[in-house]
């Protein structure tokens, strides 16, 4: 059995799951609204584990999961002794205790799972570090922005005399854009220029800034168990999406066609790839106009519907057929 953990709401888990039934291939899906109650785990002499988790609607028993997909979201683990009412005058701090055991626990069941023969994904890979991802990507032959992490005003000012606008973006989440006259904050990239320095304090809050580089096309790679499937995202040709092609435009969509990478890149891509021991993720790179290949970032969990499905590679399809004869 196959076991997926998701999200509700996650439409590339649904198609996915049609070809398993397709395939006749047997699997779990949980949801991270699904809770589960811990009931037992032994870890023998000789190391191997066996637990079993159970929620209103399925049960998890390790010994009959063999494979797994984590696509995003996480396990949702309850022990009853989290329940304050079962332990009468229970602390802060003896609170704190059993909720430190429980994800201790959780860490160990998660680990299972990925060591499973065929395994794609794993939530610790959502934590991903895009400064580390550059430094390794360029490790790998990539070529990558010049990226400052900055804290001042001054170093600001200094950056833009050399190059008159530059590019902000978050280190995990959220980064800075400007409205009504203020900085705010959201996941989405951002021009700076000169005429922003008089919203800028002094100081601010360690921020990311990347070389501001012309444009000409950019590119959505999806990266699945050592093959590539590309697509071009011509983002270039709308005011709302030139700068970050995710604020997008949906009365009058980017043209999205499928993409031949040339074999620098997609060896480097492979390399990097292996290097940062993801079997599946999503990769952001960008064509300038005097037709350079620039790494931005790779994201482990994001969407790949929208180069499976302009470009027909059947991404679904293909994921569902990794798990077959498992």
């Amino acid at each position: 059995m196959i076991l997926i953990i998701s999200e509700n709401d996650d439409a590339s888990t649904d198609q996915v799951l049609e070809w398993l039934r397709y395939y006749k291939i047997k699997f779990l899906r949980i949801n991270n609204n699904n809770f589960f109650d811990f009931f037992h785990l032994a870890i023998d002499s000789v190391g191997k584990t066996s637990f079993k988790l159970k929620s209103k609607i399925s049960e998890i028993n390790n010994s009959k999961i063999s494979g797994y997909w984590y696509r995003r979201g996480r396990l949702s683990l309850s022990i009853d002794l989290l329940k304050e009412q079962k332990i009468k005058g229970l602390s802060v701090s003896s609170n704190s205790f059993l909720i430190n055991e429980a994800n201790s626990i959780t860490e160990l069941i998660y680990n299972e799972f990925h060591n499973k023969t065929k395994s794609i994904g794993n939530i610790n890979e959502n934590n991903t570090n895009k400064l580390v991802n550059l430094k390794i990507a360029k490790e790998s032959g990539l070529d990558i922005p010049n990226t400052w992490v900055i804290t001042s005003k001054i170093e600001l000012i200094n950056l833009l005399e050399i190059h008159k606008r530059l590019l902000t973006k978050p280190i995990t989440q959220r980064g800075l854009y400007f409205e009504n006259e203020e900085i705010n904050f959201d996941g989405q990239s951002n021009i700076v220029n000169r005429k922003h320095l008089k919203l800028f304090p002094d100081n601010f809050p360690p921020t990311l800034f990347q070389n501001y580089i012309h444009k000409a096309f950019e590119l959505r790679i999806f990266y699945f168990d050592g093959e590539l499937y590309a697509s071009a995202i011509f983002s270039q040709l709308d005011a709302m999406t030139k700068v970050d092609f995710r604020n997008y435009n949906f009365q009058k969509p980017n043209r999205t066609p499928p993409f031949k990478l040339p074999k620098f890149l997609s060896d480097s891509i492979k390399v990097f790839m292996r290097k940062i021991k993801m079997k599946s993720g999503s990769l952001d790179v960008l064509v300038s106009t005097d037709k350079k290949y620039y790494f931005l970032e790779v994201n482990p969990i994001g969407q790949f519907y929208q180069v499976s499905y302009p470009c027909n590679y059947y991404l679904e399809r293909r994921i569902a057929q990794y798990f077959q004869n498992d």
